[in-house]
């Protein structure tokens, strides 16, 4: 007997964190599956698996269904478009087996039909009991009205932020760690330091360059604890700016890479926002020196009071300079 709750999802919205799409793809010679996941997750995001079946036979095909197979440990949620038929099976090695049938009453030649099966990472509280993580990949297949296999599978790795990793390893983390941006420093990195210094508190720093806005910029590369890394821009022989895209690296409120707009503003109240580089920012008078990336929005729509509440941040950085809005 299959023991997994399933929760209600609000929506069934693909959920990019970190990266892009990643999606694979196999034909059985009349039918064509891919599968698309999410990029990189944390504990209690939402995401989304899509599903999409291409006939690319000259007859109508209404003889195959889709499985899904996916890690017994996420929470599953709904699936779209609302009315697909689904069942739900116990499976063996650890993992969840779900059956849809994609389209009725089939699917006619050169279309398509797509399936979107909402899930969850489980909380952090849930992780904490105990259970180990577990094998990681998430599979999909066509089958026929048999049961047959048609074709290959399809198959993906679901990518896990290193606090999900740490925590299901049984690692102890130091929440007093995790809060460690300040107004003027990341961890032990600060403004104002020399290179010298940067690997005096941070022995396996490393330099590095890299190109923005076409001009080539040079700095340091850091370890933290956690598993964490910031970069430390260099400029007339000193960190002018130290930025990092690890989750583990949070603000004195709890806050960082994978928070929402939303609940920036519920901590920091008035928001201010530019472009630069390609990229949204934000930015808090009542949080001072730091500036937070978010993912997924347009620099047409850079606007404080357009901004999605559901944005998330993408990387968050130090610096000097002004906190009060233009």
């Amino acid at each position: 007997m299959l023991t997994r709750r399933i929760i209600p999802l609000a929506t069934a919205v693909l959920v990019m964190t970190g990266c892009e799409y990643l999606e694979r793809s196999a034909d059985s010679g009349e039918l064509a599956l891919s599968m698309e996941i999410p990029g990189t997750l944390g504990m209690g995001e939402e995401g989304a698996v899509l599903l999409v079946l291409e006939n690319t036979s000259e007859r109508m095909r209404d003889d195959a269904r889709i499985e899904l197979f996916l890690p017994d440990w996420i929470e599953v949620g709904r699936v779209e478009p609302t009315g697909t038929e689904v069942t739900m099976v116990a499976s063996e090695e650890d993992e969840i087996r779900l059956s849809y049938r994609p389209a009725e009453p089939g699917i006619e030649p050169g279309e398509t039909a797509r399936v979107t099966q909402s899930f969850r990472i489980p909380p952090r509280e849930w992780w904490e009991t105990g259970r180990p993580l577990g094998d990681r990949t998430i599979r999909a297949r066509l089958v026929g009205e048999g049961g047959e296999v048609l074709g290959a599978e399809v198959r993906s790795r679901l990518e896990l932020d290193t606090l999900v990793t740490r925590v299901a390893g049984g690692a102890a983390v130091d929440e007093e760690a995790v809060a460690r941006v300040a107004r003027d420093r990341i961890g032990p990195v600060r403004l104002g330091m020399t290179p010298e210094e940067v690997r005096e508190a941070a022995p396996e720093a490393r330099d590095t360059t890299w190109t923005a806005e076409g001009m080539q910029e040079r700095g340091i590369t850091a370890p933290l604890a956690d598993d964490a890394h910031v970069v430390a821009r260099i400029a007339d022989g000193r960190v002018d700016l130290i930025e990092t895209r690890d989750r583990g690296v949070r603000t004195a409120a709890g806050l960082g890479v994978g928070s929402t707009l939303s609940e920036l503003r519920e901590a920091y109240g008035e928001t201010c926002v530019g472009v630069g580089e390609g990229r949204v920012a934000v930015w808090f008078p009542a949080e001072p020196g730091v500036s937070f990336a978010l993912e997924g929005v347009e620099s047409a729509a850079a606007d404080a009071e357009g901004l999605p509440s559901s944005a998330r941040v993408r990387s968050l950085w130090v610096r000097d300079g002004r906190d009060d809005c233009p």
